[in-house]
């Protein structure tokens, strides 16, 4: 991290004032970030998929045979 750590020691007021205008300084800077976008948008392959496996599963389950008991 490029933040290096910094205590504050204030023994009067207006110390303790520049270490709160200080800190406030320091977190108002934006922060940064690195968001990896995917190269390829694969969302519609897999729901596609998750579809026809679903309705495999309900035909499966509709022509099934039951055993007479």
């Amino acid at each position: 991290s490029d933040v290096p750590y910094r205590a504050y020691m204030a023994e009067n007021p207006s110390e303790l004032q520049r270490a709160i205008a200080d800190i406030n300084r320091l977190q108002n800077l934006p922060i940064r970030y690195i968001d990896i976008i995917p190269k390829r948008d694969l969302s519609d392959y897999f729901y596609f998929s998750a579809l026809w496996l679903i309705a495999i599963l309900m035909i499966k389950t509709f022509i099934e045979v039951r055993k007479w008991q």
